[in-house]
């Protein structure tokens, strides 16, 4: 994988921590994709090869659920958005799953599937305090110009996951220069 317009931060989980959600939301303007392109949210381990991701797309939404490099991707024909988009992914550390769902235009939210089992090191991520999840958001144009994607907010909720590091608010446009933070 060679994914170069993403972001993300790491947030330490276990099983003894009880469900998590992760939610966030993208605002206008979306771009029109084509192939090969698609913005999105992801949990995963940290790396290019173990992840979950709702990404909108130009069939409308996929997931994608990476494990050892080798991707599972489900396209659900969906509505886009015009106003907000909200991607939730609902962890179970307990149990292994994950259930992805999204909410178009503030309208109920939909479930993207059944849960989203995990193993590997995708696994690790949500129930060894050790191998922290990382979650973050995500672009790629196919080759193509670049486009904006915008994200209002990310939330990790439940009874009780921590950030290790707090870190600053960063705004950056298409064309910025990599900005690199050490958490």
């Amino acid at each position: 994988n060679t994914q170069e317009k993403a972001f993300q931060f790491g947030v330490n989980m276990d099983q003894s921590k009880g469900p998590v959600t992760v939610r966030s939301r993208m605002l206008p303007p979306y771009h029109v994709h084509t192939a090969g392109q698609s913005q999105g949210i992801f949990i995963g381990n940290g790396d290019q090869d173990n992840y979950l991701s709702v990404n909108l797309v130009a069939g409308g939404y996929e997931v994608v659920n990476e494990n050892g490099g080798v991707p599972q991707i489900t396209t659900y024909n969906l509505a886009r958005p015009s106003s907000s988009l909200d991607i939730f992914f609902l962890i179970n550390p307990t149990d292994g799953t994950v259930q992805p769902k999204i909410s178009i235009n503030g309208a109920a939210q939909v479930a993207l599937g059944s849960p989203v089992t995990l193993n590997g090191a995708m696994l690790a991520a949500i129930q060894e305090p050790a191998a922290p999840m990382a979650v973050g958001m995500m672009g790629t144009n196919g080759g193509q110009a670049e486009f904006p994607v915008n994200i209002d907010y990310f939330f990790v909720e439940g009874a009780a996951p921590y950030i290790s590091e707090s870190f600053e608010s960063i705004t950056m446009i298409p064309g910025d220069p990599d900005y690199t933070m050490n958490l």
